[in-house]
């Protein structure tokens, strides 16, 4: 079986999209499938997406940078389409005879046009229509975003999605069921007791996203009650850890309660030290890569309610602890037990298929 994977992000430059992307490339070759990856983002030859590479890239998508600078968030359907991304698919599919076509991100579903019905898979991650919600937008600004995700829905032969509660919207809405698929592995090679009882807290992300800074900002822009309580520590990680760093620390320099330390871009997950994961995020009904992965590294997480967004509520356990304020967190205390962590790997493997084997 010969499958053609349509990546419509920009997967060059490291991100929760580049590890969700190789993660099921992996699984097709794991389960005997033959695939070639189809990248809608050329990389032209830069090896950072700095100005020059946005400032040709919105030049390659002309006419779709247009929908992107006036039509926000509806734009997401349409601000990818560019002349030459459709010649070179076309004599990508004239190349291979493919069962299938895979869409991952709605930037690239444009092209399903292209491919017969019954080859069309679309992966569904961040519901635009939610994303519409989040961000305050018009009512009239909802309802078109959800017509346009309706349309495109029902032109698939079969919807994947990464997230609970996105499957839910789909059957509601489009009348369709979803398979759940995972981005990433949950396995663990770590067999470690985690018993660091420290307030000691990882905040591991790509920081450069909007929704990541504006969560880590809002959660730590609340009052809390700090006296005669213990320190808390947290550690940034990540590209972009910069500016979130120095942000709090001008408005925590002097707290005594609260420290901050830069840590910036690393090799390894194993470089990170600290048993809790920290995860303050308020936007969107996707999956978060970074709550699966730490389940991996045998982390505790602890997060906000959008943290543990697109996980089935009746899985979860001690594993993942929601908190709503600074003063919430003085009440963590021991990680997450081995068992516990073991028992929510079984269980998401349950629900979460591994795309591969679909």
């Amino acid at each position: 079986m010969h499958i053609l994977f349509v990546n419509g992000i920009n997967t060059h430059f490291g991100g929760s999209g580049k590890n969700a992307t190789s993660h099921w490339m992996q699984s097709f070759v794991n389960n005997g499938k033959e695939v070639d990856l189809f990248h809608t983002v050329e990389r032209f030859g830069f090896k950072s997406a700095d100005f020059y590479f946005k400032l040709i890239q919105a030049i390659y998508f002309f006419p779709g940078t247009i929908f992107r600078i006036f039509t926000t968030p509806i734009a997401e359907f349409f601000y990818k389409i560019s002349l030459p991304v459709v010649v070179k698919f076309i004599f990508s599919l004239l190349r291979k005879n493919n069962k299938y076509v895979i869409f991952s991100h709605h930037a690239s579903f444009y092209l399903a046009f292209f491919v017969p019905k019954n080859k069309r898979v679309f992966i569904c991650h961040d519901l635009l229509y939610l994303r519409a919600k989040s961000m305050g937008a018009s009512r009239f600004t909802q309802r078109l975003t959800l017509r346009i995700e309706i349309k495109y829905y029902k032109l698939a032969a079969k919807i994947y999605t990464l997230s609970y509660q996105e499957a839910r919207i789909i059957k509601k809405f489009i009348n369709s069921d979803a398979t759940l698929i995972a981005c990433s592995s949950i396995d663990s090679n770590l067999y470690f007791e985690a018993t660091d009882c420290n307030l000691d807290f990882a905040m591991v992300s790509d920081w450069r996203r909007p929704e990541n800074m504006h969560g880590a900002v809002k959660f730590f822009s609340q009052s809390h009650t700090y006296l005669d309580k213990k320190t808390i520590n947290f550690y940034i990680y990540g590209y972009g850890s910069e500016n979130l760093y120095f942000n709090l620390f001008a408005k925590y320099s002097n707290n005594v309660n609260l420290k901050f330390h830069l840590i910036g871009s690393f090799t390894s997950p194993l470089e990170i030290k600290q048993s809790f994961y920290f995860i303050p995020i308020y936007q969107g009904a996707g999956i978060k890569l970074k709550t699966i992965e730490s389940i991996r590294l045998n982390k505790t997480v602890i997060g906000t309610k959008g943290a543990f967004a697109g996980i089935p509520p009746f899985i979860m356990n001690d594993t993942m602890r929601r908190i709503d304020s600074i003063d919430d967190l003085y009440t963590v205390s021991k990680p997450a037990s081995n068992e516990k962590l073991s028992s929510f790997r079984e269980k998401f493997k349950e629900y979460f298929l591994d795309i591969g084997a679909c």
